[in-house]
């Protein structure tokens, strides 16, 4: 069959590469790659080498030797020296046209399907949001171009699940438009809420990690027809297929995870440590609670859905919504009042002291007499709570983990699973580590109430927990959210992923080419940044099967892949 000719644009690591090749085989030929890192420019050359890019560049190279920019992408055999860097570095000087090698060749050869993963910071919820206005955003321009002056077949977009909301819709529509009107015929994966079928992700086809993402596909009408059926894989989330779904994760979860125990460079900090030391202990509690009131399900603790923010879990932290900053008094001299839940401060009191509740430092209470003055209370608060005015959803999280919390604690102190005491030295122990550790994310629901065998993660937003197998997104701008494993199921043997983990869930084979650091935790940091920034080989190749583009063979099984234990040793058979 004819060769697919295709460019990688924003080309990362190499997904999309890969994933071409494990589809349709030796008759793919990169014609073209550009990254604008430079980093993962030398990494994308030693994974691919020249044998991945088309030699159709060769005959150039001596021209293309009298240009600066472009002279030394081939030595005088044609083998691939690096790759391109900028996109907007293939357009000539008005942005408008493609720019030509010295004999008047355009840079940007014939090609069938244009790939890129474009920058997804300008939309990303992470990021500053700023879209087309952020410099990143002009790449969508460049692709645009390269389209109208190569007119591909085929494209394939990826971007980041916010992107159709981005702006109130107004990105993806401009996007979308834009497309269109060079003459392609598409379709994409969808919100849900927006009418969709819903975004993509790598568990959605039985892999243990939650990325979503968003996907383009386009047709040119002219020659490849229009966009008839989707071309999207069918996801796995459905509730009848939801514990095969869980099933299958598990099970490639088992088969990625390396089985060592903690490293130097994996191995947690000790606030870390002592993180999931304290929330665990507050589960064993509520377990405790639930086998002594098995038979009565009016009195048991459901863990809640909403973040648990362990400051407003102590009763004598209550304080009014809304703290006026600015006031000579706080709380006023004549509110007498906390919120309606809560009571009078006497009431309020009254109850936990029958209960026995043992009360907080002075400094950290102003809810009894000869409490701390009220801006010295302010003063230990977490920072969200020092705000003078707060969003609707922050008092509604606040509302709720003060409910919950007064009925946590006379629970578990009436069946006397925990004293009064016990209590507040937790309490106590949680208030010193860092505020990002005194909140939990509980969303392992129907699973049992302990951190063993979960997949933990720290957060901004708080220690977040998942059932085994649910491995969340690898953020590309820290490592301090490296996701937090343990293959023997135990607290004990909790550590981070390893590089060669983190390359299995994105569908890389564990040895395939990372940026190289200055030190083992340096490599970390590099190679996590361009994890999660790539895209999953996977999902992508599930999404050519499916698509199995008009007038071609259909595609091939893959000779290896995301699900392969084969180890590659420099370069892939092209």
């Amino acid at each position: 069959m004819t060769s697919l000719r295709f460019i990688d644009l924003c080309a990362g690591i190499g997904g999309f590469h890969l994933a071409i090749h494990q589809v349709v085989g030796e008759t793919a030929e990169c014609v073209l790659a550009a990254e604008v890192d430079p980093e993962l420019r030398e990494t994308y050359v030693r994974n691919f080498h020249a044998s991945g890019l088309s030699h159709a560049y060769a005959k150039h190279h001596a021209s293309a030797a009298q240009d600066d920019k472009f002279g030394d992408l081939f030595d005088v055999y044609g083998r691939l020296r690096r790759i391109h860097g900028d996109v907007n570095d293939l357009l000539d000087a008005s942005g408008e046209d493609l720019r030509s090698y010295a004999d008047g060749t355009p840079l940007v050869p014939e090609h069938d399907l244009l790939c890129a993963g474009f920058p997804c910071q300008p939309f990303s919820k992470s990021g500053s949001q700023l879209g087309f206005g952020d410099s990143r955003g002009t790449v969508f321009g460049a692709i645009l171009t390269i389209l109208r002056a190569r007119r591909p077949k085929y494209i394939l977009l990826e971007n980041v699940g916010n992107l159709e909301a981005h702006d109130r819709g107004r990105t993806w529509e401009t996007i979308r438009r834009s497309l269109e009107d060079v003459g392609y015929s598409l379709a994409w994966t969808s919100h849900v809420k927006s009418g969709g079928s819903g975004l993509l992700s790598p568990h959605h086809i039985g892999e243990p990690h939650h990325r979503e993402r968003f996907f383009v596909v386009g047709q040119l009408k002219n020659s490849a027809g229009s966009i008839s059926d989707s071309p999207f894989p069918l996801p796995i989330r459905r509730s009848d297929k939801a514990q095969v779904a869980a099933g299958m994760s598990s099970d490639r979860l088992d088969s990625i995870l390396d089985g060592t125990g903690p490293s130097a460079t994996t191995k947690l900090s000790h606030q870390q440590k002592a993180c999931i030391e304290i929330w665990e202990e507050l589960l064993s509690w509520i377990s405790a609670h639930e086998e002594v009131r098995r038979e009565d399900e009016a009195s048991l603790i459901p863990l809640p859905s909403f973040p648990i923010w362990g400051w407003e879990l102590d009763p004598f932290h209550a304080y009014p919504n809304s703290p006026p900053q600015d006031s000579t008094e706080f709380p006023p001299a004549s509110r007498t009042e906390l919120p309606d839940f809560f009571g009078t401060r006497d009431e309020l009191l009254a109850e936990y002291q029958s209960l026995g509740v043992v009360l907080p430092i002075p400094a950290r209470t102003w809810a009894r007499p000869g409490g701390a003055h009220p801006y010295e209370f302010m003063e230990q608060a977490p920072q969200y709570a020092r705000r003078a005015k707060w969003p609707r959803w922050k008092w509604r999280f606040v509302s709720q983990n003060r409910k919950w919390a007064r009925g946590l604690w006379s629970a578990l102190i009436v069946s006397r699973v925990v004293s009064p005491e016990e209590v507040r030295d937790w309490l106590e122990r949680l208030f010193l580590l860092p505020a990002s550790f005194q909140k939990l994310e509980w969303n392992c629901r129907f699973s049992e109430i302990t951190l063993a065998g979960k997949v933990l993660q720290c957060r901004p937003s708080g220690l977040r927990a998942r059932p085994y197998g649910q491995i969340p997104a690898l953020v590309a701008m820290t490592t301090t959210q490296v996701p937090i494993v343990s293959h023997a199921g135990t607290l004990k043997g909790y550590r981070h992923l390893t590089i060669s983990e983190g390359l299995q869930l994105q569908g890389f084979p564990r040895r395939w080419h990372l940026p190289i650091g200055e030190s083992p935790m340096h490599d970390r940091v590099k190679a996590f940044k361009a994890l999660g920034n790539a895209v999953h080989v996977g999902l992508v190749s599930a999404i050519l099967q499916k698509w199995a583009i008009k007038n071609r063979k259909p595609f091939g099984e893959p000779d290896y892949g995301p699900n392969s234990s084969q180890d590659l040793d420099g370069t892939p058979s092209m």
